[in-house]
């Protein structure tokens, strides 16, 4: 398993290989979100094909974490608050296709 990863002041990044997979992880600082993005080789292109997200939120005491898996376009968002409540989402929605060469850096990338 390869790995790289950089750093700049706003936002830094991971790229790994692991099961004939290409991961990239994108965080911004202090904790507060992140996300891995899961790319396949298949037919000739890189494509995306699962996200995940995290977005923690100290001042509002909640936490979200999102699981998109785009080859059957489900997602499941599951909000947690430290109180201990937990709601679960689970969506359908329409299936995109997204590619590595159009991969930017930013945690909307691969959105639905």
């Amino acid at each position: 398993m390869e790995r790289g990863s950089s750093k700049s002041e706003c936002f830094s990044t991971g790229i790994y290989i692991k099961n004939k997979s290409l991961y990239v992880i994108g965080a911004l600082p202090a904790g507060c979100a992140n996300a891995s993005y899961q790319f396949k080789y298949y037919k000739g292109k890189w494509r995306l094909i699962g996200k995940k997200s995290l977005q923690n939120h100290p001042r509002e005491n909640w936490l979200n974490k999102v699981d998109i898996n785009f080859l059957t376009g489900f997602s499941i968002r599951r909000i947690e608050t430290q109180e201990g409540g937990v709601q679960i989402y689970k969506d359908k929605f329409r299936r995109k296709e997204y590619f590595l060469k159009d991969f930017a850096f930013f945690l909307a990338f691969g959105e639905i």
